[in-house]
């Protein structure tokens, strides 16, 4: 395939002058579409001391910043090393970030990563936008914005690397959720907090900041709004329809759903619709939001590129044949027949060449069978050199292993449907017929309408797997063992129960401990229990050092040689009692640096990252019947010590898998879990939350709040019963210790309301509007003292500022709004007197929608039970039964008359409406209507029947 011919453009690295004039002359170049021609950039950044290609070489400065680009085996092009040369002269930053915006709008222009193509085949832009957020991060929204819907799978690596280095160094800062939310790509958004399949790199999602951080909520719903409507979210080539609200909000966290990324648009919206996050729907959250957007844009927020707009030229279908696929086609000739296969391929002409088609072992291949192919496997599918690749790793790789017949797909190339469908068959068996991976079908089969799934099972009938492939494939999914995973697989190789026959993996002693606990039939104990010994204890010892080593951000010591020791004795049975308590004492201080019992500490995270699961579960088998000596026990004494109740959802995930979302019966699990040491405290805690979180789980009947009604009478009827399980609910979370107490109050007023909650949630807010932290308290018992009424000085709220408000309206448990309907009438009154008059955001204290449905019921205007329905949110419907009462509580306050007229045109009925205008008339106050905006004088004259207002 011939390639453009390359244009040069000069620069000389340490001259002011000649950085600026190459910037500009490239940024001409991307406006005016001369930079690219049949999709690759043709421009050739040289040196003119030299001559030469730039290259790292021709640096002085910045060269650490290449770093992570070399780490990922790129080669760092010409406009990577003339931003990195440029940026160390500050004069010549608004040069480096306008030539940024060129390249970030040509991109959106394309949406193609297979039409942005630069040296070494790779794709222009986002290196050097990744080098530009390092300097200066206020411009890390760009590299976001770089990453169009439109990129070939096999475009993924390394570039999603890119914004998840940059949020491993910085965490969640405003800036890098800027990024994400000026990202189109929903893998790159999600890229960022995982950048791998696997969990064992995982960072804090998006959506488990918010919940720790509830001051960037509120910031983070208006930065959504901004972005939206400064620009709308590209589609993809396919043109799904897509919701962009919802689109960012699904890709917050990966919800525990680990097959959720295989589907579609609509697939994705309608497991997601009722899935709970910050008490409610995450559904709910969008379109609340999505509502609010849509009344003030003034077009569409989605959209098609202007490449396809426009009908440009250089369409997809006019592309050169990918590269990478002729080097498949080259890979298939070189197989025994290779030129009937390639035949087959091509025009679908039947061969016994393909039925005499034998297993192939990838690992084997030399590079000089099929030396494209044999470097398209060593760059995107072996991490460790293609003769690492196993036949069942290319398996559940193969959407990436056939990524360039899927282009062809994309672009719609004449048969490219029957020719994928042919590379399939030949693939398939080539690996040995295995069954596809369900991402096979989701991501490519279904999209591209290449065949219906029944046909594409009949099609491909599988081999009868081995134990050892289905322990590996288990091994690289260890979220989805459970004890019924292991029953399954006993039922399926009932023979197979020999350890020499298992994988070296961790997974395999799990599956062999739980053989040894439930006796299985045929099996030899006394082999298996020696499996074990040799194994276990060293798979634990590893597992755990591993996670520690994961936590080294944490840990500016590390764990010494002597501890790693204690720690090895103390797994393997040995060691003194002294050891064990030293070495808990160090994993608490290195795992817990801020608060021993919090579910957001690393320490928590390392049962939540499910690494640990296998060798959990093994523990838990072989303690449960006595077996394995002290190791499965004390590993079971370390996890309690450290992470208690995400230890006891842990084991009960492996008996009840979906506890969480189903209402599952877990009372079961109770006495087997304390015989194993769980104190019955921290049971007690633990089925409290369950019983909570199931009530509250959006959709569940007045069935699913039964347990949690009879724990809350018990806590009426005996207060020494409600502080001990006030204290372990603590010790579990302090935002469910404070849900439940307002449940409590909510079922029982007699029992008051805990105030502790309310002033956290006050301290949130002001610290969400204070720009000096050091105001925080100061200003925090300022207020307390007005608002109690031991003082009558409201300068307080001064220290807020001027502009709009955060944090009173956010749909989260620890939100002043949730508590101002609830609160004593005196205090709620001077609190609302203060907040409502600072500006119009600060009515959202009264229409927090939680806060309301927490209002009908402590009213009697609904049943506890209908919190989990969408009934307790109608405060504001012409049927409200409060309206009334709002208005009238409103209108006895001194409140500024001109935002209580904006709050009730923009959320009361019109009969509240008029009575407030006339009520104005009343008092000689129209006035105020000059300070509306001209849509809200419409609106508000269309309400009066058409009066002019100002007349």
């Amino acid at each position: 395939m011939t390639k453009p011919l390359l244009s040069p453009l000069w620069v000389q690295l340490d001259s002011s002058a000649s950085l600026a004039a190459a910037l500009a002359q490239y940024r001409q170049l991307l406006d005016s579409h001369q930079a690219f021609e049949g999709g690759r950039l043709i421009l050739d950044f040289r040196n003119a001391d030299n001559g030469q290609p730039l290259s790292v070489d021709d640096l002085t400065i910045n060269k650490p910043l290449l770093e992570r680009s070399l780490a990922l085996g790129l080669h760092p092009l010409g406009e990577t090393l003339l931003f990195a040369a440029a940026l160390v002269r500050a004069e010549l930053h608004q040069e480096v970030v306008a030539t940024a915006q060129a390249m970030v709008a040509y991109s959106r222009r394309v949406n193609d990563s297979a039409l942005l193509l630069a040296d070494h085949d790779q794709v222009f832009g986002a290196e050097a936008l990744y080098v530009l957020a390092r300097v200066l991060p206020q411009y890390s929204y760009l590299l976001g914005h770089f990453f169009t819907p439109s990129w070939d799978s096999h475009h993924y690596w390394p570039y999603r690397s890119f914004l998840y280095d940059l949020l491993k160094r910085k965490g969640w800062e405003r800036q890098l959720i800027q990024a994400y939310l000026w990202c189109d790509n929903g893998h790159f958004r999600r890229a960022m907090y995982a950048e791998l399949s696997d969990s064992a790199n995982r960072l804090p999602s998006l959506a488990q900041h918010l919940q720790e951080h509830p001051e960037d909520l509120g910031w983070f719903k208006d930065e959504l709004k901004r972005r939206l409507l400064a620009a709308p979210m590209l589609l993809s080539h396919r043109h799904e329809e897509l919701n962009p609200v919802l689109a960012l909000y699904q890709d917050l966290d990966s919800w525990d759903q680990p097959n959720l990324w295989h589907l579609d648009h609509q697939q994705q919206a309608t497991l997601l619709a009722h899935l709970p996050w910050l008490d409610l729907p995450l559904a709910h959250h969008a379109q609340q939001l999505l509502d609010s957007i849509l009344s003030e844009a003034q077009y569409p927020l989605t959209a098609i590129c202007e490449r396809e707009r426009q009908g440009w030229v250089q369409d997809k279908r006019e592309v050169e044949v990918p590269e990478a696929y002729l080097d498949l086609l080259t890979f298939v000739g070189s197989l025994p027949d290779g030129a009937a296969l390639q035949s087959y391929v091509e025009t679908g002409d039947n061969s016994p060449a393909l039925d005499n088609l034998a297993a192939f072992d990838f690992a084997a291949l030399e590079r000089e069978q099929a030396p494209g192919f044999y470097d398209y496997l060593d760059f995107w599918l072996a991490d460790e050199g293609v003769s690492s690749l196993t036949n069942q790793a290319l398996t559940e790789a193969a959407p990436l292993l056939l990524a360039a017949a899927e282009t062809r797909l994309e672009r719609g190339a004449p048969d490219a449907k029957d020719q994928y469908l042919r590379l399939l068959d030949i693939v398939h068996r080539l690996l040995g017929r295995p069954i596809w991976p369900q991402g096979l079908l989701e991501q490519v089969i279904k999209p591209y309408q290449l065949l219906e799934e029944d046909a594409f099972v009949a099609r491909y009938p599988a081999k009868p797997r081995s134990l050892m492939a289905d322990l590996c494939s288990l091994a690289e999914r260890p979220y989805q063992l459970s004890a019924q995973v292991l029953a399954r697989l006993l039922a399926e190789h009932p023979r197979e129960l020999a350890p020499a026959g298992f994988p070296d993996l961790p997974l395999a002693r799990t599956y062999g401990a739980y053989l040894l606990a439930k006796d299985a039939p045929g099996l030899d104990q006394e082999a298996m229990a020696s499996y074990l010994a040799q194994h276990l204890a060293g798979d634990l010892f590893q597992a755990v050092l591993a996670q520690l080593r994961c936590q080294d951000s944490h840990n500016d010591e590390g764990i010494s040689d002597a501890d790693q020791q204690r720690l090895a004795l103390y797994l393997a049975g040995e060691g003194q009692t002294s050891d064990a308590s030293h070495l808990k004492g160090q994993l608490l201080r290195w795992l817990h640096p801020e608060a021993p019992y919090s579910d957001q500490q690393p320490g928590y995270r390392l049962l939540a990252e499910a690494a640990l699961l296998p060798q959990l579960a093994a523990c838990y088998w072989l303690a449960g019947a006595g077996l394995g000596g002290q190791t499965p026990q004390r590993f079971l004494d370390l996890l309690l010590y450290l992470a208690p109740q995400y230890l006891i959802a842990s084991l009960v995930a492996l008996e009840c898998p979906g506890y969480q979302q189903q209402l599952l019966d877990i009372r079961h699990m109770g006495e087997p879990l304390l015989r194993l040491g769980v104190p019955r405290s921290q049971w007690s805690a633990f089925t409290a939350a369950t019983h909570l979180r199931q009530a509250l789980l959006p959709g569940n009947g007045p069935a699913a709040w039964q347990p949690l009604l009879a724990l809350l009478d018990n806590c009426a009827a005996s207060p020494p019963f409600a502080e001990a399980l006030f204290r372990g609910l603590g010790r579990r979370s302090e935002q469910r210790q404070w849900q439940f107490q307002l449940l409590l109050h909510l079922r029982h007023p007699q029992v008051p309301l805990a105030m502790a909650p309310f002033w956290r949630a006050l301290g949130h807010f002001i610290q969400a509007n204070l720009a000096d932290p050091d105001w925080v308290a100061p200003t925090l018992e300022a207020l307390r003292c007005y608002i109690e009424g031991q003082s009558d000085d409201d300068s307080a709220l001064k220290a807020l500022g001027q502009g709009p408000l955060a944090g009173l309206d956010q749909e989260h448990l620890l939100s002043p709004g949730h508590y101002f309907w609830l609160l004593p009438k005196a205090m709620a009154d001077r609190l609302a007197t203060l907040l409502l008059n600072h500006s119009l955001s600060g009515y959202q204290l009264v229409s927090a929608h939680q806060g309301l449905a927490y209002a009908r019921v402590h009213q009697g205007l609904l049943p506890l039970t209908a919190l989990s329905s969408d009934d307790a949110l109608g405060l504001y419907g012409e049927q409200s039964q409060n309206e009334e009462a709002l208005f009238e509580r409103l209108c006895a306050l001194p409140l500024r008359q001109d935002l209580l007229l904006r709050f009730a045109l923009r959320q009361l009925p019109a009969p509240q409406v008029r009575r407030l205008f006339y009520r104005l008339q009343e008092q000689d106050q129209t006035s105020v209507l000059e300070t509306l905006s001209i849509a809200e004088q419409d609106k508000l004259a269309g309400l009066m029947e058409g009066w002019s207002l100002l007349a």
